[in-house]
């Protein structure tokens, strides 16, 4: 369990005078992130989706969003969104297992401090663990400990949903009642590894055994526990004095346009997601909502539903300046359109950045490759319409060059570099390779780099590859590399499973010039690169070029011994 000091917001709010316990009743709020889950993943969304009973009841009870969309197809970066009200570039979280949210930021907890809430939040995966900044104004943050020996049946550096509402329950019993709260859930249940059992006590009929019938298990096992919650704000009087936000972080992709999985691409498959609010008093109970709405639109929402007005903060936190918007009293305008990105293609794989715009007319994505759709006639985003006579990329491409000029919070402090944390990062399935994602190209900048969409088949043998490795076959490996290469040469996850696999086989003479364009395509200068490719050219019997390279690495990573230790075996072999 992690404790922080009072935030930056609450101590302006103290200094002020303006928490009292003299204030009108606030509602409480429950917000509930649920990783990984499609809007159609639901029965209130989709006659195919998991018989979610519990969430179904909020659907019931409260608004159905059915428009809904993530910013980012990433855990992390999504969270900020939801956490700041922000769009990535704004708020400068573009990448999991990256630089941190920025102190600077005014989060949705932040702010329930400085109206006097209790706040706590229970997360279930390391990918949130506090040492990325989302902790900020949560007097309690709980989350698994970023420890390989410590992982649960479900994986390690994670745990399931039973955990989280365990622990927030036991909160719930131990705070004062006579504060509002805020209590922030986060499930991880439908993220891959799939872990749900089949007899997991959700009747989901004929599914079987395919990625998706798995993925439907854990969403259910997921419902189940969330049911737990909401018996227990009806059990403890809760129910008529909480606001509940229930929204999915981003969805998963189970083949649609050659893609598994999320991250990389932004098709409705990874960006829309579920969106249910139930408000205390039952007002909107059953309510459906077409209109285009964005995870930035939570904190707003939430802030005018509590009430609250903004604190003495920075210039970039009042709520007037925020991405998101506040979404009752009514609907969105018709032509509100909402942002949307992937830089994890660029910062990992060597493809061109890919942004967009989307409203109710069509949908654009801008990347080396441009792709316009039409969601109404085209839901499952088949038909690019770019090229076509008529067709007018000025409406979505304006907001995108605006958003890329507005101003942002100053960019947070260097990735970690634990390596246990990283490990469990690792065990989690994220392959980010740790680029800096600072000085990124803007979101309507040109790039002669391979389009996301042209490199989604490419990528997916890359993970047959990376599966071979782990079974020990790295030769076997190394023909699916080269043909993913030769198609997309300045991919450095490729690059450094190459050079392994040449190593493995002992073919040092190979595995150079591969190290050498990982060095050369990595955006941040990379130790361990260098180190290989230094103990590399002394295989090789080059001593010399040894030297040169190895005192590159030490000069990156002072603190590894390893660096050093090669160095001095190059300069031994020179005689030195």
């Amino acid at each position: 369990m992690h404790s922080r000091r009072p935030s930056f917001a609450l101590a302006l709010a103290l200094a002020a005078g303006t928490v009292s316990c003299s204030r009108a009743p606030r509602p409480s709020i429950l917000l509930l992130t649920l990783d990984t889950t499609r809007a159609d993943a639901l029965s209130c969304y989709s006659s195919d989706g998991a018989p979610t009973t519990n969430l179904d009841r909020l659907a019931e009870g409260g608004i159905a969003f059915d428009a809904a969309f993530s910013c980012v197809p990433m855990t992390f970066p999504a969270h900020a969104s939801i956490l700041t009200g922000l769009y990535p570039p704004r708020h400068r979280v573009r990448d999991n297992g990256g630089a941190p949210l920025a102190d600077a930021a005014l989060t949705l907890a932040e702010r329930a401090q400085a109206e006097g809430y209790a706040t706590a939040a229970f997360v279930a995966a390391v990918v949130l663990d506090p040492v990325f900044g989302l902790d900020q104004g949560f007097s309690v943050y709980d989350g698994p400990e970023g420890d390989p020996a410590a992982g649960s049946e479900h994986g390690e550096g994670q745990r399931p949903a039973s955990e989280v509402v365990d622990g927030a329950l036991a909160w719930l019993e131990t705070r004062d009642p006579a504060e509002p709260f805020l209590l922030w859930l986060h499930f991880y249940d439908p993220h891959t590894p799939y872990a749900a059992p089949e007899d997991g006590g959700c009747a989901l009929g004929d599914l079987d055994a395919s990625l998706r019938s798995q993925y439907l298990r854990d969403v259910c096992a997921m419902d189940r526990e969330i049911g737990r919650v909401l018996a227990a704000l009806d059990d403890g009087g809760l129910a008529d004095e909480t606001i509940v936000l229930a929204v999915g972080d981003h969805g998963e992709a189970f083949g649609e346009h050659s893609e598994y999985g999320h991250s990389a691409h932004c098709f409705d498959t990874t960006l829309r997601v579920p969106f249910l609010l139930r408000l205390p008093d039952g007002s909107h109970a059953g309510e459906r909502r077409g209109d285009v709405v964005s995870l930035v639109d939570v904190l707003p929402t939430l802030a005018r539903l509590a009430g609250w007005s903004d604190p003495a903060a920075p210039p970039i936190g009042a709520l007037a300046d925020l991405d998101g918007r506040a979404l009752l009293p009514g609907p969105m305008p018709t032509d509100r359109g909402v942002y949307f990105e992937s830089y994890y293609g660029y910062l990992n794989f060597g493809w061109s950045p890919l942004a967009g715009w989307l409203d109710g007319n069509g949908k654009y994505l801008h990347a080396s490759r441009d792709e316009f759709y039409r969601l109404d006639e085209d839901p499952n985003e088949e038909r690019n319409r770019i090229g076509e006579p008529g067709l007018d990329l000025h409406p979505y491409q304006v907001p995108i060059a605006r958003l890329g000029e507005a101003s942002r919070l100053p960019a947070g402090d260097s990735a970690p570099q634990d390596p246990e944390l990283l490990a469990s990062l690792r065990g989690l399935g994220y392959l980010s390779s740790g680029a800096s994602t600072a000085d990124l190209p803007a979101p309507l900048a040109s790039s002669s780099l391979p389009a996301p969409s042209d490199m989604a088949a490419p990528y997916e043998r890359s993970i047959d590859a990376l599966e071979l490795i782990r079974r020990g076959e790295s030769a076997a490996a190394i023909p699916i590399l080269e043909e993913v290469r030769s198609l997309n040469p300045a991919n450095p996850f490729v690059l450094d499973l190459l050079a392994s696999c040449y190593l493995e086989e002992g073919r040092a003479a190979d595995a150079e010039p591969v190290l050498r364009d990982l060095i050369r395509s990595s955006r941040t200068p990379d130790a361990g690169a260098f180190t290989r490719l230094g103990v590399t050219l002394l295989a090789l019997g080059r001593p010399g070029e040894a030297v040169e390279v190895l005192g590159k690495a030490t000069q990156l990573a002072p603190d590894r011994p390893r660096p050093k230790r090669e160095l001095a075996r190059a300069r031994s072999m020179l005689g030195r």
